[in-house]
């Protein structure tokens, strides 16, 4: 899936500046990679999850900047890394048009409640609005009271009546492996 590069950073602060309180949220780029893995272990360690993380730089690399399969807004403070949202387009079959999909928002611990993960969730907000988007979907991790408490208080609510199946890698080479179904 390719997916079109649109700079998505507030347009009223100059390209390669840095806004007058210190934080900046814009797209990642190649070069950011090995940063951007760093926060991706970060999320792991916060999730109790430190060895799920099999990600590498090439990797990301290939997929975010040569494929295309999501995108990545990085939220930095005063130039340092403060953490990140992963985000692609999911299409809703009942709106008959794309969702985005948030696959990760993080913010490291000493960056949180001070605004920025508001801020940065918002950023995201406005590239779903822009691109014409039927709204954003996400998963949060149920013993996560914090981060649900945050959601809630944008406007979020819970979807109920559904539940979430994964298939990891070999089950999914499991199951591809059944092939086709025979035409009759």
């Amino acid at each position: 899936m390719q997916m079109e590069t649109r700079n998505i950073v507030d347009e009223r602060i100059p390209r390669g500046t840095t806004p007058p309180d210190g934080l900046c949220i814009r797209p990642a780029q190649p070069q950011d990679v090995k940063t951007l893995l760093a926060l991706i272990r970060e999320l792991a360690l916060y999730e109790n999850r430190p060895d799920a993380v099999c990600a590498d730089a090439n990797l990301l690399t290939h997929w975010l900047f040569s494929e295309k399969a999501a995108e990545v807004l990085l939220c930095e403070w005063q130039g340092k890394p403060a953490g990140y949202a992963m985000f692609y387009p999911i299409l809703s079959s009942f709106a008959g048009r794309p969702k985005l999909y948030l696959e990760d928002i993080f913010l490291c611990e000493e960056f949180r409640k001070k605004g920025f993960g508001k801020r940065l969730l918002a950023q995201v907000a406005l590239v779903a609005q822009q691109r014409g988007y039927a709204g954003m979907q996400w998963s949060c991790l149920d013993w996560n009271a914090e981060s649900i408490g945050f959601y809630a208080s944008l406007g979020a609510v819970q979807k109920t009546g559904t539940l979430t199946f994964l298939l990891d890698e070999k089950s999914t080479a499991a199951l591809a492996h059944l092939g086709p179904a025979s035409r009759t």
